[in-house]
């Protein structure tokens, strides 16, 4: 049997629910999120929370992982403003599929970084990239293993 038919199913040629527009089969089950499911937008904010961002303002490593900051960071790579309207809604969505955990730093304030979800989608999209461009992803790999959670209220 085919390989793409045994990722649909072991017994059965692929439907519509399976294929993705790319061209792409679904593998996993119902929660998964793949890749391709993210904007460049949301992807940006997970490689900023495993540990790549740099403050606009302040031109260094992103100190912390709160609005604000990952804000700052979008803002020194993209080099122009980025909107609250823009940032939290993304935040929300990729809290909701699973891939970033948010935490409260006080009453007004969330801080956020990436679930083993997120930490392993973004590790599967940089190794991907790489072997498209023919990179070692080496010290990609060893950065992303050694980003911590956040702990949450209430979690000792």
């Amino acid at each position: 049997m085919d390989g793409a038919f045994a990722a649909a199913g072991a017994d059965r040629r692929p439907s519509s629910d399976d294929l993705r527009t790319d061209g792409g089969l679904l593998t996993g089950g119902d929660d998964d999120v793949h890749p391709t499911d993210l904007t460049q937008f949301q992807t940006d904010i997970l490689a900023i929370l495993a540990g790549g961002g740099t403050d606009a303002e302040t031109q260094t490593g992103l100190e912390a992982d709160y609005g604000l900051a990952i804000k700052r960071a979008l803002e020194g790579y993209y080099g122009q403003e980025v909107y609250h309207g823009r940032l939290y809604p993304n935040l929300d969505d990729l809290f909701e599929k699973g891939l970033v955990e948010r935490g409260s730093v006080d009453k007004r304030t969330n801080s956020y970084a990436l679930t083993d979800a997120g930490r392993d989608l973004l590790r599967g999209r940089i190794e991907w990239l790489a072997d498209q461009a023919g990179l070692d992803v080496m010290e990609v790999d060893h950065r992303l293993a050694n980003t911590e959670p956040v702990t949450k209220e209430g979690d000792d």
